[in-house]
């Protein structure tokens, strides 16, 4: 993970937590990579008020722990983006394909299939062919079709 990100998560709990403290916070981030001591007095206050730049402080320490515990453990999250990507590929391909049939399927199909996946599908085709007693010059059209439209160059 980025830096920006840890601080504008850091930023958004704080906001959410400890609203009070987020006037201070780009202070307190600069101070504290400077190297100062929470609560003194470039934020205006110190002594009892540095209590109220704790929440901040421990949120800039711990902001990459909490980022990478989220990662680490967001891995059925990961699983719904790539869920949710393929369901956009998937809308994608369906309007290029859409289009493909539009136009007679003049042409290579928009997808490519590798020779192991057409020889994979020709098969399912010659047993769906022969399960429903098609001939085999029929299976064979298709089976030339299928490696015509979707077949490498």
């Amino acid at each position: 993970m980025n830096d920006m990100f840890e601080r504008d998560l850091t930023r958004q709990i704080v906001a959410d937590t400890a609203p009070e403290e987020l006037e201070f916070f780009d202070e307190i981030v600069t101070s504290e990579a400077a190297g100062q001591v929470p609560g003194e007095s470039f934020l205006g206050f110190g002594g009892g008020d540095a209590g109220m730049v704790m929440l901040t402080s421990f949120l800039l320490t711990i902001g990459k722990e909490i980022v990478e515990f989220v990662w680490e453990n967001g891995k059925d999250a990961a699983g719904q983006f790539v869920r949710d990507s393929s369901q956009t590929v998937r809308v994608a391909l369906q309007q290029k394909l859409d289009k493909w049939l539009k136009d007679k399927t003049k042409g290579k199909a928009p997808v490519v299939l590798q020779k192991d996946s057409i020889l994979s599908l020709a098969r399912r085709v010659e047993v769906a062919g022969r399960d429903i007693k098609a001939s085999q010059d029929n299976i064979v059209k298709i089976n030339e079709w299928i490696f015509a439209k979707f077949g490498e160059e």
